[in-house]
């Protein structure tokens, strides 16, 4: 189509006309959530929805008593859209990476998939940490980040490391069942909670209950979170699959750079012979050879991508319905 990736705003634009006009949630509705909600946030604090996109989570939150809830999204669209539909909610065309608000405005921070789309930018680890670095400075001390993302808790860990400033996060790690097995390709979910210190000795807020773990969608009827057994077995998997994606990188990788090698090159290569040598002759002689050379050079057959991304495009694909002929550059 044409439209770019992930990491374009001109994409979510198409996107929300063409592909997806009506509330769609990525995860799972906050219904499913049930008590866990109830850990992570309370009715009278101020929460701010990052890249909340046209998902009725909002709405949904709202109305199960958590009225003190800010919207926003860098798609002045979707934002136009959502004000149609839920009125009665407050929304925002605003880029995370930039926020106006003042410091200290927020209680908690929601994140549902904004993380990733951030990983699909161009520079994806610069804009990831200016977004972090807002977030940082929109929370109030003893603020939390909750994050619900594709990725494995290494690579969100990352971002808050990097990212530590003058204090270092407190990170709570737990994997979500996803009830929408395997229409999103992806057994479960990170939830990952970051909690900020509040500057005062004593009066950092207690870590996230582990009752967290223990609690049953009133949805599915089963656990939300996943046992230590099924959590393990799924981390085996991840890296299994993450080696066959570098593999596969790999294999890419050799392959363009035979398409890329001068044709001698090419065929001393396959040879395993040393490449025939010119005589050097003098330096405006090198140089139009090195020309040359260059000239004869074909382009990239398509992009180098790094593994990290395989699993992420096969995860947003299947939701959006975007096939892998889909230029994501």
């Amino acid at each position: 189509m044409g439209r770019g990736g992930y990491g374009t705003v001109d994409f979510w634009d198409d996107y929300y006309v063409t592909d997806r006009p009506e509330p769609y949630d990525w995860f799972f509705s906050c219904s499913y959530l049930g008590g866990v909600i109830g850990e992570l946030v309370s009715p009278h604090q101020d929460i701010l929805m990052v890249g909340c996109g046209n998902s009725p989570f909002s709405q949904e939150l709202h109305d199960a008593g958590f009225p003190r809830l800010t919207n926003v999204d860098n798609c002045a669209l979707v934002i136009e859209q959502q004000r149609q539909r839920y009125p009665d909610l407050h929304w925002e065309v605003e880029d995370v990476r930039h926020l106006s608000y003042p410091a200290d405005t927020f209680d908690v921070i929601f994140d549902k998939g904004l993380l990733d789309n951030l990983f699909c930018y161009q520079a994806a680890e610069d804009q990831c940490d200016h977004a972090m670095r807002e977030f940082d400075r929109v929370l109030r001390p003893g603020g939390r980040y909750v994050v619900i993302s594709f990725h494995p808790f290494e690579e969100i860990r990352h971002v808050f490391t990097r990212n530590s400033g003058s204090h270092d996060w407190h990170l709570t790690e737990i994997l979500l069942r996803n009830p929408r097995w395997p229409e999103i390709r992806t057994p479960c979910f990170s939830l990952v909670i970051a909690e900020k210190p509040s500057g005062a000795v004593g009066e950092d807020s207690a870590p996230i209950s582990q009752g967290i773990l223990s609690q049953v969608s009133p949805e599915s009827g089963e656990s939300i979170c996943l046992t230590e057994e099924e959590a393990q077995g799924y981390r085996d998997e991840a890296e299994r699959l993450r080696r066959e994606a570098s593999d596969r990188l790999k294999a890419r990788q050799r392959e363009q750079r035979q398409v890329q090698s001068p044709p001698a090159v090419r065929a001393a290569s396959s040879a395993n012979a040393t490449p025939p040598q010119p005589p050097l002759g003098t330096m405006q002689d090198q140089l139009q050879r090195r020309r040359s050379t260059l000239r004869q050079v074909p382009p990239p057959s398509e992009p180098v991508v790094h593994s990290d991304g395989f699993a992420l495009k096969s995860a947003f694909a299947s939701v959006a319905g975007v096939g892998d002929d889909e230029d994501e550059e």
